[in-house]
């Protein structure tokens, strides 16, 4: 997985502490479930990409903040 260094700045972590991480810890358990229906479009060739932008963003900040402590 790859994570820019701005992704690092909003949880709050170093880039490379977030390197080999499982993505499921970083992704609210609500929407997990959308997620993986996204990823196994991509992965079966539905989907060429996909964007996550808005609420999703937003709830996911809260929830990192929440659970990194707000590092």
């Amino acid at each position: 997985m790859y994570i820019n260094h701005a992704y690092a700045k909003l949880l709050g972590r170093e880039r490379e502490a977030l390197l080999g991480q499982c993505i499921d810890g970083l992704i609210h358990p609500d929407d997990r479930p959308e997620i993986a229906t996204l990823f196994a479009e991509l992965a079966s060739g539905k989907r060429t990409n996909y964007q996550l932008i808005g609420a999703i963003c937003v709830q996911m900040a809260k929830w990192c903040g929440e659970m990194c402590g707000s590092r």
